[in-house]
């Protein structure tokens, strides 16, 4: 049973053996055994210890219920909308001793003018213009989130309610908040929070590009408000909120781009600082679609620009857990065959192998060239063949939270018992 501790293995075990994970057992049926390649669903370790340094912070935290578990999950679309990427936040934060630290990293990306995840609700007031790393025309100074908000108007202001998603099982509030913007530039506006008795929370600034909020009792909604101190303050350029408690637990961080490759956040100049500051124990990068989706698909050059990422990764978090996933198959145009996703497969897989970093494969799982097909045929693919349905990326969670948690910790006690059981 790996290291996990016997006295709190047997109380997660229990647990696990009376849920349904997912949306039931709707996700194990018979008639995707035939693309759905189960068997190949595991996270593979060309070195033993790639991801020692997140089971050891998880072993730390269900035996001593003591500090903070971060998990910080970037991507394009697939994780912009976040249901892929939630669907293993609720099954981790869901499992006892595991416990909740917080939401995390987030990005109000209605303030942006673009998709914001169901699970959270944001808005603003006044004029912003939104700006992503994946968009050519777009120039900004991004940070992590790969997504900025910026505003000329001073008395412009914005909002987060957390818990918008009456489905979803789990709760957030927070107590510790950060505001991640060039805090050092002399012309951006400052920022301060106001709370829901109307009472104004002004923060502490600093190294790392961020202003930080101590409340005095949980909030699940927060507005936040631009503050002008002097005449040369003229503009202002939100990079991103980090939302945690004084609950020791998992974090897990979620955030995607529209669209964005792998060089799109290589232009992120404040991503190394921003990630060190949130303290990842797992860094899961999930990008390639984007990048094997045009024709001109080079594998020299992306191989070049996933080492760089990864190199960004181990200067912000040296001792993090890298895991790198595969993109699933895809089609250009809904009906052209991509055989360029195999290739940006095979160089992520390359790449894991020379650095000792976990990889796992969706694309093989999910069962390979043309199977997007199949995928939207059953109802787990949209029909621009690019992206999957809620099931669908229900489905993509459920597999990478089985080959990664469950596997790793129980063994036989995965997707197979699942899939025996219904045959």
């Amino acid at each position: 049973m790996s290291r996990v501790a016997n006295k709190w293995a047997a109380v997660i075990l229990l647990f696990l053996s009376g849920v349904t994970f997912g949306q039931g057992d709707e996700i194990y049926e018979p008639r995707y055994f035939d693309f759905v390649q189960y068997d190949k669903n595991e996270v593979v370790l060309p070195k033993a210890d790639a991801l020692d340094h997140f089971f050891e912070g998880l072993d730390r935290l269900a035996e001593n219920q003591e500090d903070k578990v971060s998990i910080v999950h970037i991507g394009d679309s697939h994780i912009q909308a976040d249901y892929f990427s939630n669907h293993i936040r609720e099954q981790i934060l869901s499992i006892p001793y595991f416990g909740n630290g917080g939401r995390g990293f987030v990005f109000p990306y209605t303030v942006a003018k673009t998709n914001n995840p169901i699970n959270y609700y944001s808005t603003c007031k006044g004029r912003w213009t939104g700006a992503r790393n994946s968009v050519n025309k777009h120039a900004s100074r991004w940070g992590l989130a790969g997504v900025t908000a910026s505003t000329y108007d001073s008395t412009a202001s914005f909002m987060i309610r957390l818990n918008a998603d009456e489905k979803s099982p789990l709760t957030f509030s927070t107590n510790k908040v950060s505001v991640y913007y060039p805090t050092e530039d002399s012309t951006e506006y400052g920022v301060a929070l106001r709370l829901t008795n109307d009472s104004l929370v002004y923060g502490v600034s600093d190294t790392l590009g961020r202003v930080t909020f101590e409340l005095d009792s949980l909030s699940e909604e927060i507005w936040f408000e631009l503050t002008k101190n002097g005449p040369h303050q003229n503009h202002f350029t939100l990079q991103g909120i980090f939302l945690e408690n004084d609950d020791p637990g998992v974090v897990y961080s979620s955030l995607g781009a529209n669209g964005a490759k792998v060089n799109s956040f290589l232009k992120c100049q404040d991503f190394i600082p921003h990630l060190a500051s949130v303290h990842p124990d797992l860094v899961i990068i999930s990008l390639g679609t984007n990048d094997a989706y045009n024709t001109a698909f080079n594998g020299i050059i992306f191989k070049r620009e996933v080492e760089q990422l990864v190199f960004w990764v181990k200067q912000a978090a040296p001792e993090s857990s890298i895991l790198l996933t595969t993109p699933g198959d895809c089609f250009r145009r809904r009906r052209y065959i991509n055989y360029d996703n195999a290739k940006a497969k095979n160089v992520l897989i390359q790449v894991a192998k020379e650095q000792g970093l976990a990889i796992w494969d969706f694309y093989e799982i999910m069962g390979g060239l043309q199977s997007m097909e199949k995928w939207r045929d059953f109802g787990l693919g949209k029909r621009d063949l690019i992206h999957l349905t809620d099931k669908g990326y229900i489905l993509q969670g459920e597999l990478l939270f089985n080959a990664l948690i469950i596997d790793k910790y129980f063994g036989e006690y995965q997707t197979f018992v699942k899939k025996d059981s219904s045959e």
